[in-house]
């Protein structure tokens, strides 16, 4: 390039930028190697992803390292698609031209596709010095031309580009604001529910003058009529949401529009049935949407998500607020919801006979979940006796896939309004009393199934019925004999019914663990006759449960080596209780530091919950922190505790395992960064909370606040609650800074 163009050389038609350029440094690089390497870049994008700024932005960066001159083109103005070679070329002749290479901006090709696709293939062949820089909402569909998809902006923390974005431009506004303790969460969820798009933000960002942000997130509801006004110098199609999303809306053809207006309907994410399901609603054939989805796809309407077996999309929910505007003018919402609802009630096939879930329909559950809840917030609202089988089959379809089940399922609580007539009153009572016994209430569990036998006692030999009464049986008198034991099994077993078994497994199990402290010396050829027999059933659950038990019982034994041995056998970084076995077994055999490093390991992951009830287990697993604190130096003592809070997952179990070096003899690690749950409790220790208001707050136990207070301070060094409070008003507002 020769020295009178270097750092010198007019943009022609590129306009300034009055505002900052936030984010995206990685596409700028990467844009950056695009255009050096190709002809032909286009970036697409939603409406308001920030298509033209990136573009401007990595142009003027030509611009300035002297690489390139730029002709930038706006082509929104144009409406006639013949019109625009004429004007691309009236562009490059009015731009004086040394031979050096010249990077061309066409802004705005989505209207005018098509002239827009013609003149880049023409130019591109007559001037072998020039490429291309387009913004669209879809490509140019031309060979080789590089495509880069423009998406928000992460929110997820004070740091991210979507949340510095906000304060910026708030501060343009409101010269004062800055982000806060108390207003963080919200400018992220503001940032999060228009999906990190930055046109959206600004339009949110120049609200704060007239309302708090709290306010703001939530009137974005009804964001298509809160953001409605622009920066003054911002073309006439981001001065709103709904110009911004108009432009691309108005530009579709009617049946594209049509499934536009109907998957608005759907909530998160969505495959080909759902889509064809609601926009029958407005007329759109079934055998046609896989093609307008993959067309809205294209326009940047949809986004595809990648991941799954079978095509997903999501629609932006500023798209969406926009879309379902139209869809409530078109009278089209209620018949489209009804669909949906049908749809998903279908899916249930013959649970509410028998009230045994299928592997399909438990796939099925998982994959639209989303749907599902929204469907039954429907039918609850309108008093739809639906619900309750609905509600059932999402608790079974959790259970089938593993999913840990907490003791007021939704089948439950449907229960609590339904009416005495609903006809799926006798399969929610069945699938309460499963839920309820796989999250440990055998007690409600019995209740649940003998009022499930009462309400279907007009049918007693129906499957559903007879599955309660194996339940209710089983579970009258949780024995511990094993002869008693195998009678009840053999019953449980002529059922047929692999769930049910494993839940009387798991409550013979209970009963054992509950009594063990007791039995222990004086009962163990009784009770492992009872863990032999479980083990007979070869089902994996309840066999792992028996084994752990086992080891319980070795340790009570005072067999601690051959317990540690079984509790290995058992161990992986997602167990809940084996952690425990093993703080045991380090006690017993005099390693303290090991049993603190191994306790403050578990409970900093919650594996604690899985012990709820067992009340000599709890007990003693609490009184090992004072009997390991007794025997240690109080110095020694906190630097286990601080090995321990600094495991991670795998970490965990080599430790347990002794496959690593004694960690509790390492040095403590310095400088972790607070996990969020930590970084919450510490906030709320900050503004004055006590444990019990925080655990309250943050739906925890307060012993699992206690651990993870305890944590913190060890692992920074903090002696008391007021110095946790002081370090971290100063360590985090100094980060925000």
């Amino acid at each position: 390039m020769s020295e009178s163009r270097a750092g010198a050389a007019p943009t022609v038609g590129l306009l300034e930028q009055l505002g900052s350029f936030v984010g995206r440094e990685d596409e700028l690089l990467a844009l950056s190697r695009f255009i050096r390497d190709d002809r032909l870049v286009t970036v697409t994008g939603a409406p308001g992803a920030g298509k033209t700024r990136l573009a401007v932005e990595a142009a003027a960066a030509e611009q300035r390292r002297a690489r390139h001159q730029v002709v930038y083109v706006e082509l929104a103005s144009i409406s006639d698609p013949a019109q625009v070679l004429s004007r691309v070329e009236a562009e490059l002749a009015g731009c004086e031209h040394d031979g050096d290479a010249r990077l061309l901006v066409l802004d705005n090709c989505e209207h005018v596709l098509g002239g827009c696709s013609r003149t880049v293939n023409a130019i591109l062949s007559r001037h072998p010095d020039l490429r291309v820089l387009a913004t669209s909402r879809e490509p140019l569909r031309l060979p080789g031309e590089v495509v880069h998809v423009v998406n928000g902006l992460p929110w997820t923390s004070g740091d991210d580009a979507a949340v510095r974005l906000f304060v910026e431009r708030a501060v343009a506004v409101v010269p004062g604001f800055e982000l806060t303790d108390d207003n963080a969460e919200d400018v992220r969820e503001i940032c999060a529910r228009l999906d990190g798009l930055p046109l959206m933000i600004e339009l949110a960002a120049l609200r704060v003058r007239a309302f708090p942000v709290a306010e703001i997130v939530r009137r974005l509801g009804d964001s298509a009529s809160l953001l409605t006004t622009g920066w003054a110098t911002a073309a006439p199609r981001h001065q709103s949401l709904r110009a911004a999303v108009g432009w691309s809306y108005d530009r579709l053809a009617e049946p594209e529009r049509a499934l536009a207006r109907t998957a608005s309907a759907l909530s998160g994410e969505f495959g080909v049935e759902a889509a064809a399901t609601v926009a029958a609603a407005a007329g759109v054939e079934a055998t046609a949407v896989p093609e307008l989805l993959a067309a809205l796809e294209s326009k940047s309407l949809l986004v595809a998500v990648s991941g799954s077996d079978e095509a997903r999309f999501r629609m932006a929910g500023s798209v969406r607020h926009f879309a379902r505007e139209h869809l409530a003018d078109r009278g089209e919402g209620d018949r489209a919801r009804e669909l949906l609802a049908d749809w998903i009630v279908d899916a249930t096939g013959d649970f509410s006979q028998h009230g045994v879930m299928g592997g399909e329909t438990a796939d099925f559950f998982r994959i639209e979940h989303q749907h599902v809840n929204q469907v039954l917030t429907w039918l609850r609202s309108r008093g739809d006796d639906r619900e309750l089988l609905l509600a059932s089959a999402a608790d079974a379809a959790d259970l089938m896939k593993g999913r840990r089940p907490t003791v007021c399922g939704r089948a439950a609580e449907a229960l609590e309004s339904a009416s005495a007539a609903n006809p799926y009153r006798g399969v929610a009572l069945s699938t309460a009393a499963v839920v309820s016994g796989a999250a440990g209430d055998f007690e409600r569990a019995e209740s649940f199934a003998r009022q499930a036998i009462a309400t279907s006692s007009a049918a007693p030999h129906d499957f559903l019925t007879s599955r309660m009464s194996v339940m209710a049986y089983f579970l009258s008198a949780c024995s511990t004999d094993s002869a008693d034991l195998r009678a009840r099994l053999r019953v449980t077993t002529q059922l047929g019914d692999t769930m049910i078994m494993v839940l009387c497994l798991y409550a013979s199990m209970r009963s054992v663990v509950a009594d063990l402290d007791l039995m222990a010396l004086r009962r163990s050829s009784s009770v492992i006759d009872v863990l032999d027999l479980v083990r007979e059933s070869g089902l994996t659950g309840p066999t792992r449960c028996a084994d752990f038990v086992h080891g319980l019982l070795l340790c009570e034994q005072e067999r601690y080596e051959e317990a540690e041995e079984r509790f290995s056998a058992l161990l992986d970084e997602n167990v809940t209780c084996v952690f425990f076995g093993f703080v045991l077994t380090a006690l017993g055999k005099g390693e303290y530091a090991r049993t603190l490093t191994l306790l403050v390991a578990a409970e900093s992951r919650g594996l604690d919950e899985s012990l709820a009830g067992i009340g000599w287990l709890s007990e003693r697993l609490a009184k090992a922190e004072v009997a390991a604190r007794a025997e240690l130096s109080e110095s020694a003592a906190e630097k286990a505790l601080a090995v321990g809070s600094a495991l991670n997952g795998p970490e965990a179990v080599r430790f347990a395992r002794r496959e690593s070096a004694d960690l509790a003899a390492a040095p403590k690690r310095e400088g972790r960064p607070l996990s969020d749950r930590e970084q919450k409790i510490a906030s709320l220790v900050a503004k004055g909370l006590t444990n019990r208001q925080i655990a309250a707050q943050m739906y925890l136990s307060v012993r699992t606040v206690e651990t993870h207070l305890r944590n913190i301070r060890t692992a920074r060094g903090l002696n008391t609650r007021a110095h946790l409070a002081a370090w971290y008003s100063r360590h985090y507002k100094q980060q925000r800074v």
